[in-house]
């Protein structure tokens, strides 16, 4: 059992942005709108530690200032620290467990003009940890070996890293004639790489069961050498309203550039004798998204409010995939790099109703449609039975039609709120 304490020196404020209203706007359920703090016009610092009996250390900085009337900078961070002497040890590798983590983000707002805000956010993030694999209590050769032992041992070192890095400027313009564009353009890159030990002890039960023989002297280790990517995207967004209808439009573009690099080793755990067969598979994707959408609520009386929306979506994806294997453990080998492309266009309408029945309870129903763009297995196919991949896999995409209907309510003049919902999914492809 852990046990901690967290001391805050200021109450975190909430969320702003837009949340949207119980009642005759936001007619869905179900969905959570999370918005990080934008810079304010006050100069603050909130400063939070947590502690926790087995090695758990948490750390939080935010400090805000004013730099003019029209400008202002904020700065978030937050680290967490485990080291788990009293967790585990893996006795095998003389390691204890341990994560770390660490998150920045600097942002900025210049309001221009009136009507013209600029806001630009730089983050950065890193994990770490050798908590990321399974342990196998029943094959380990640990003491006493009950079911979730303090210590245990593995026969490679399990690691896990991440690190993300991104910049997004977001301008904003308001019009006399009440319509908002919005401009989002967004750019990340992201590494990440892992290490398990496919047993999870250090009796190298795999190979044990596979050869019939003796008590080990090998293993099987799977690795994500390392998986690098680059994202950038751009969003143009026009918001409108009338006296009975709130309307907004836009189109989002996305490209992605990812490559992958797994690997599965046999290694020699007996003799020394390291890596005696490997299986490696790499692959290198270019995804591009095209997307249009618009939305419209009609306020029907002043009850009754009716809300039509969809959205047109391309999906393109090329894919390459380059296999080696030595002993042919699992890959199927590829003479040279296997390419393919695919083209997925999809439209998702959106129909909800809602109704005011008193200042206190507003019911609705809604219809909607979603879709997931396809993709490629990472393994190739061998198709003539050479022994050679000449082909990369494509898979559908995934779509989704939900039903729901529900009700929202507040008691006790606002201080209570009490909402109900049902829904069903129906899905194809999943």
């Amino acid at each position: 059992m852990a046990t901690g304490a967290f001391f805050d020196l200021e109450r975190i404020e909430a969320a702003n942005g837009p949340q949207g209203t119980l009642f005759g706007r936001n007619a869905s359920a179900g969905a959570i709108i999370m918005t990080t703090n934008k810079p304010t016009d006050d100069n603050s610092l909130l400063l939070g530690l947590g502690a926790g009996n087995e090695g758990q250390r948490d750390y939080d900085l935010v400090a805000n200032a004013a730099v003019s009337d029209a400008a202002a900078v904020r700065l978030a961070y937050h680290g967490t620290r485990f080291e788990g002497d009293s967790v585990w040890r893996d006795v095998g590798n003389g390691e204890d467990a341990f994560r770390e983590e660490d998150s920045v983000r600097l942002s900025g707002r210049w309001d221009a003009t009136d009507s013209f805000t600029a806001l630009v956010t730089l983050n950065y993030g890193e994990q770490e940890t050798n908590m990321n694999g399974a342990y196998n209590p029943a094959l380990s050769t640990v003491e006493p070996g009950v079911e979730f032992p303090d210590t245990i041992a593995l026969s490679t070192k399990d690691f896990e890293k991440n690190k993300t890095g991104g910049a997004q400027l977001n301008l904003s313009w308001q019009f006399d004639n009440g319509l908002t564009l919005t401009s989002i353009t967004d750019a990340r890159k992201f590494e990440y790489g892992y290490q398990q030990d496919l047993d999870g002890s250090n009796a190298d039960a795999l190979v044990d069961a596979a050869l019939a023989v003796g008590t080990g002297g090998a293993t099987i280790e799977f690795a994500n050498v390392g998986t690098e990517g680059t994202t950038v995207s751009q969003e143009f967004r026009l918001n409108g309203s009338t006296e009975s209808i709130e309307w907004f439009a836009g189109v989002n573009y996305f490209v992605e550039e990812v490559e992958d690099t797994q690997r599965l080793d046999l290694i020699d755990t007996a003799l020394g004798l390291g890596v005696l067969a490997r299986d490696e598979n790499i692959v290198k994707g270019d995804n591009k998204s095209l997307g249009i959408y618009a939305d419209a609520r009609w306020a029907a009386t002043d009850a009754l409010g009716i809300t039509l929306g969809g959205r047109w979506t391309r999906d393109e994806k090329d894919w390459c995939s380059t296999g080696s294997a030595d002993l042919f453990l699992v890959a199927t080998p590829t003479d040279g790099a296997v390419c393919d492309d695919e083209e997925w266009t999809e439209f998702t309408p959106r129909g909800v109703v809602d109704y005011q029945i008193n200042e206190d309870i507003m019911a609705y129903a809604s219809v909607s449609k979603g879709y997931k763009a396809g993709g490629f297995n990472a393994q190739t196919e061998d198709s003539n039975g050479d022994f050679v991949g000449d082909n990369v896999l494509a898979f559908d995409p995934e779509k989704n039609t939900s039903y729901e209907i529900g009700a929202k309510t507040e008691f006790m003049d606002g201080s209570m709120r009490l909402n109900a919902a049902a829904y069903f999914s129906d899905y194809e492809d999943l």
